[in-house]
């Protein structure tokens, strides 16, 4: 008799457990639905059926050789797959690829994990998308800038920049994430000599590090006009790594890119607050298909400050490898050639300001206007 009892409830959990997972599921199916049915309207049906099944694919890795670590280290450690390797010749920083990879059809070759080097401390190589290092060419660093990257975690285009400064170059790294923060002070520890991280000492033939955890939304929260080379590499909806991850898709709504260009504006703003005057270059960047969190927010900002400074849309008489033209900037898109991206940037030179009865400080006063 107890036996029964206990199998008839076993039964009745399990029905109600197999409800709520066929539940979970169809909600799941709906908000794909609803997701790729958003960015069908976006990039119509005949690019949409090229371009879903592109962010569902594997992410595919370029392999960024850190120029901090000894040469002869960097080969033992990609020795593996010595043989597949071919440099990409449209990037400056030396950044390798496997040949097998141009196919479309193939999946992403791991490379070796990265090696230390045991003359400099510092790790051989770093693994990420092409695409975010084509927006780090975009900011055009030279060896003596300075430079400010807003959103700087995980710390990848920050080696990027870091492979152009020279000696007497200087990088102020911001995160705000206390957490995103911890991450990229140990990329930056595992892939920079340790003198190089040092605010009071200076290592000859690498350039000055400041980590910091500033909110750039906050008015003012970097000394204007500072810095000759920005990146506002903007946090965003992410839609690859929405697509990617069955929690994240149940959460998305049509609204989620309206509320990251809303914060987008902000960052944007405050990156064009700290640039230079007569030559100061931004980029901002985001990894989003979303138009409005792309050009939509540099024309927003591009009205705003209309009548308070010059901005130069930069434009490239040659256009990148990989990636097409929008209206303000380029976007590269996983279903194109090299399988890069997404990713979006747009660089803008800062000019003159316009309004000389007001202050530099001025800009602020734009901070949360719609």
């Amino acid at each position: 008799m107890d036996g029964d009892l206990t199998r008839t409830k076993d039964g009745a959990a399990a029905k109600k457990l197999s409800k709520a997972k066929a539940k979970d599921l169809a909600r799941r199916d709906a908000a794909r639905a609803a997701f790729s049915r958003f960015y069908e309207d976006v990039y119509g049906s005949e690019r949409w059926r090229t371009l879903l099944p592109a962010l569902d694919a594997p992410v595919r890795f370029c392999c960024l050789v850190n120029r901090f670590a000894d040469p002869a280290a960097v080969v033992r450690a990609l020795a593996p797959v010595a043989a597949d390797l071919r440099r990409v010749p449209w990037l400056s920083p030396e950044c390798l690829v496997v040949d097998s990879d141009d196919v479309a059809s193939a999946c992403p070759r791991p490379f070796p994990a990265p090696a230390v080097d045991i003359l400099t401390g510092a790790k051989t190589h770093y693994l990420l998308d092409a695409a975010s290092i084509l927006a780090t060419e975009a900011l055009d660093v030279r060896p003596t800038d300075t430079v400010l990257d807003m959103c700087s975690a995980p710390g990848g285009k920050a080696l990027c920049i870091l492979q152009r400064l020279g000696p007497s170059g200087r990088l102020h790294a911001n995160e705000p994430s206390s957490d995103r923060r911890t991450r990229l002070r140990k990329v930056l520890r595992e892939y920079v000599p340790e003198d190089a991280r040092c605010e009071t000492t200076r290592n000859p033939g690498t350039p000055q590090i400041e980590v910091s955890g500033i909110d750039a939304t906050r008015r003012n929260a970097f000394e204007p006009a500072r810095y000759s080379r920005v990146l506002c590499d903007a946090p965003c909806s992410s839609e690859r790594h929405v697509i990617q991850s069955s929690d994240e898709l149940a959460q998305w709504t049509p609204g989620r890119t309206r509320i990251s260009a809303k914060r987008q504006r902000l960052l944007l703003l405050a990156a064009i607050q700290s640039a230079q005057f007569n030559g100061g270059r931004i980029v901002y960047a985001t990894c989003s298909l979303s138009p409005a969190e792309n050009d939509g927010v540099v024309d927003w900002v591009l009205q705003k400050l209309r009548k308070k400074v010059n901005l130069h849309v930069v434009t490239h008489e040659t256009p990148w490898p990989v990636g097409e033209r929008t209206k303000f900037g380029w976007i590269a898109l996983p279903d194109a050639l090299g399988r890069w991206g997404p990713l979006y940037f747009c660089a803008l030179i800062k000019g003159d300001k316009l309004d000389e009865s007001g202050t530099r400080d001025d800009f602020g006063q734009d901070f949360g206007e719609d």
